[in-house]
């Protein structure tokens, strides 16, 4: 994702919106099998030393466009202060690749409208300020 697919005039509360559609979009699109074939390549990936810098890289860049649009919104007073960037994001994160592993390895059936909208809710209740 890159802040340029973002509308000119867009709050952090809608790019945080905007990037859950796009998450939760694009793991609804894929059956249960290529979501397992994905996560077991990462898997192997990560442990080649030609390719783990590749899967450390996009984490970074994916947890470091979230940590953005969390900074942005802190210092527009959209967002709560005293939470922490970083770790809310690896948050959002980690719960995104949670949900495709129960998916795909569990066999958990997942309506994926459903939970991106209990998921952003929660998120976004959490840090905006009040």
């Amino acid at each position: 994702m890159r802040a340029r697919a973002f509308p000119i005039v867009v709050t952090p509360v809608e790019k945080l919106r905007i990037v859950g559609d796009n998450i939760f979009a694009s793991m609804a699109q894929f059956p249960r099998k290529f979501q397992a074939m994905n996560l077991e390549f990462s898997i192997m990936a990560s442990q080649r030393d030609s390719l783990a810098p590749g899967i450390e890289r996009r984490y970074n860049k994916i947890r470091s466009f979230i940590e953005d649009i969390i900074v942005e919104g802190i210092n527009s007073g959209d967002f709560r202060g005293e939470v922490s960037p970083r770790d809310v994001a690896a948050l959002l994160f980690a719960t995104a690749d949670g949900l495709t592993l129960h998916y795909a390895t569990a066999g958990v059936d997942i309506e994926w409208q459903h939970i991106e909208k209990a998921f952003l809710d929660l998120a976004l209740n959490g840090l905006i300020r009040r």
